[in-house]
């Protein structure tokens, strides 16, 4: 992959447009407790950051980036298909529960 930067030191990629840019030259954002974003000037808070370069089509769109909004919508996905299945009423007799089960004729078993 072309770049038009020599990297003296690390490198970061872009949350948006995924191009990648040296450290230095992106706004590292992380999460509050509250759960917004906000800027992390320092680019040296703990936790998980996100990147974002300078394009202003890429801070438009990061206005409306939700991190984990992906994951967080599968997991409610998930939790709402279980408890459906978890409110679903027994059958009144299981089918194992039958007499004559085909594999019981009486006679002796291998």
């Amino acid at each position: 992959m072309k770049h038009d930067f020599v990297a003296d030191g690390p490198v970061r990629m872009c949350v948006i447009c995924r191009r990648r840019f040296p450290k230095a030259a992106l706004t590292r954002h992380v999460l509050t407790p509250q759960g917004n974003l906000s800027i992390d000037p320092e680019k040296a808070r703990p936790g998980r950051g996100w990147y974002l370069c300078s394009d202003p089509v890429c801070a438009l769109k990061f206005a409306k980036y939700r991190p984990g909004a992906r994951r967080a919508a599968a997991v409610m996905r998930k939790t709402r298909i279980a408890l459906a299945v978890a409110a679903q009423p027994l059958a009144e007799k299981d089918s194992r529960d039958t007499d004559g089960d085909s594999l019981d004729k009486g006679g002796k078993h291998a």
